[in-house]
């Protein structure tokens, strides 16, 4: 905790002054223009990567950035907090892109793959059934990338399978088809610390340099999808 509370004096003393202004702004309301889906992962730190300032993202993080499929309300506890989360950011602040953002050396995948948990977690056993889905499809794409680590391969993978449950929800649906919302798959390397972009041409994550910059910004100033689901080649 010395480090937390060392950091926060520092905070107080050498950062507020210069965002006084801009937090005093975002009291009052928030506009976030994306809803980023992470992992908990303490090493995934999406204001950093992204080098972007409070009230930029509406952001939701758990284990494994799963978004349990949509179901209807008898099944309500499922997906309760993860639904609310998206139905807030999409109804409410209208956000505009969705970006999920998976990540390599992920503990949530490798259990996955492992078909267990470490031992004592049953709540992140209960929670890493919404990834049997990814998990399958995993199975299915033994051509992607076979010199990546399994558990790389199926986060990226969960990734795009996310993406498919996000769609599935009818309010997600009709906001796309409208073109008020845009869906983009994205992964962390860890190691590389490098951004990848889910490239649906390529069908494959590439890094998000120059070249991709480029493609995205086109797709934005033509009104198209971020990134689609398509299978990984």
């Amino acid at each position: 905790m010395k480090k937390f509370i060392a950091g926060t004096l520092a905070f107080h003393k050498n950062v507020r002054a210069g965002h006084h202004q801009e937090f005093a702004e975002l009291a009052n309301s928030q506009s976030p223009q994306v809803l980023f889906v992470a992992c908990s992962d303490s090493r995934v730190m999406p204001n950093l990567f992204t080098s972007t300032d409070p009230g930029d993202f509406f952001t939701m993080r758990n284990v494994g950035n799963l978004i349990p499929a949509f179901r209807t309300h008898e099944h309500e506890a499922e997906w309760c907090a993860e639904w609310a989360a998206i139905e807030y950011g999409v109804k409410f602040l209208k956000i505009s892109d969705v970006i999920i953002c998976g990540h390599s050396c992920c503990g949530a995948m490798q259990s996955v793959i492992a078909g267990s948990s470490p031992p004592g977690l049953e709540h992140v056993r209960r929670w890493l059934q919404h990834a049997r889905p990814s998990y399958q499809r995993f199975l299915e794409a033994d051509s992607f990338l076979p010199n990546m680590p399994n558990e790389d391969r199926l986060s990226q993978i969960n990734v795009l399978q996310q993406m498919d449950h996000l769609s599935e929800h009818p309010l997600v649906a009709e906001a796309v088809a409208s073109g008020k919302l845009r869906l983009h798959g994205w992964w962390f390397d860890i190691k590389a610390a490098s951004v990848l972009v889910y490239n649906p041409d390529d069908r494959r994550f590439n890094v998000l340099d120059e070249k991709e910059a480029n493609r995205l910004y086109y797709n934005l100033l033509n009104g198209e999808q971020g990134a689609s689901s398509q299978p990984l080649s």
